[in-house]
């Protein structure tokens, strides 16, 4: 994930935080406002991790 899509989720997250509380902060969310697919984020996160 680009540091500038990683940029837009936390913007996104923390506008959500705000807006609506915990409760709603959930991926499915955060998909539907981004724009992208769930499938997208979780194959580009797993890609990303380094353990």
């Amino acid at each position: 994930m680009t540091s500038n899509m990683k940029r837009k989720w936390l913007e996104e997250g923390f506008s959500l935080l705000s807006e609506q509380g915990a409760g709603c902060l959930n991926i499915d969310t955060l998909t539907s406002r981004l724009g992208v697919t769930k499938g997208s984020f979780y194959r580009k996160n797993a890609q990303d991790h380094k353990y």
